[in-house]
């Protein structure tokens, strides 16, 4: 999860062109910023901590306060993923998840897709890291709405269940009839997706569908903030692979999928959250 946002109506001053905004008190992961006439308020969960707090928020000229008015925050954060030593994860979502390497896998296909894989997809990965057991549940061109069917009888109780969904939501490369999932389809269909494996006792965090090479994203934005929606209504972690990827100079293995340096970045991102919640 990052950035969790809330706005909040500003308090009513006289505003002028010369006025500014400073704000006194604020806790350790949190900012604000005037959008219009609101107050956006994000908090950072790797740094905040729960509780209630005050501050002050400050207009006037530089250099000269010309009114203040109290801002009081309540922080409520998920609570944190807890695993033992030798858990079982389960990693439930699409080729991203599955690992698709179009140009340099060498990985043996699994789940009864065709695909070639990397030798190092995630989930794969992140059981090195942890010390845990894995079971990768991805299939490429899966969306949300197929995910609910495909995987709907499994065995296994996870204690963590992390999801990956929204690539093929978005532009549905799986080829299915009727097309891209709409936004909202995508929330309602990973909202219970979630609800499925929480009723069935698994810890879950839901991963942002990854930033692709098209150009300007396509839309896939509108996906991204839908993924932390879902994740921030039902109460769990939510990860910005977006984030994980940044300092990757080359992760891409086409235009959508990664290679093992991109995966391999997915995997240390999860695994750093799951050490330091």
């Amino acid at each position: 999860m990052d950035n969790p946002t809330a706005r909040i109506r500003a308090p009513h001053f006289s505003y002028t062109q010369e006025r500014r905004l400073s704000i006194v008190g604020l806790p350790e992961g949190v900012s604000v910023r005037e959008v219009g006439r609101d107050l956006e308020v994000r908090v950072n969960p790797y740094l905040a901590t729960a509780g209630a707090y005050r501050a002050e928020l400050h207009y006037g000229t530089p250099g000269e306060t010309r009114a203040a008015a109290p801002l009081n925050l309540t922080i409520s954060l998920p609570p944190p993923t807890v695993l033992s030593k030798g858990a079982l994860i389960v990693c439930e979502g699409d080729s991203l998840t599955y690992g698709q390497d179009t140009n340099t896998g060498r990985g043996a296909p699994i789940n009864g897709a065709p695909q070639t894989r990397s030798a190092t997809p995630y989930p794969e990965t992140l059981a090195g890291l942890l010390d845990v057991t894995v079971i990768n549940r991805g299939f490429p061109g899966d969306r949300t709405s197929e995910g609910l069917k495909r995987w709907k009888d499994q065995a296994e109780k996870p204690d963590l269940t992390v999801l990956m969904y929204g690539s093929n939501d978005w532009r549905n490369f799986g080829g299915y009839k009727d097309g891209p999932l709409p936004v909202a389809t995508y929330k309602e269909n990973l909202t219970a997706l979630v609800k499925r494996r929480q009723e069935q006792g698994s810890q879950v965090i839901v991963l942002s569908p990854p930033p692709t090479r098209i150009p300007l994203g396509g839309g896939l934005d509108a996906y991204v903030e839908a993924s932390r929606e879902v994740a921030t209504q039902v109460g769990v972690p939510w990860l910005n692979t977006g984030l994980m990827l940044r300092e990757v100079e080359a992760a891409y293995s086409d235009d959508v999928h990664l290679n093992a340096a991109g995966y391999q970045a997915i995997a240390r991102g999860v695994r750093a959250y799951l050490e330091h919640p």
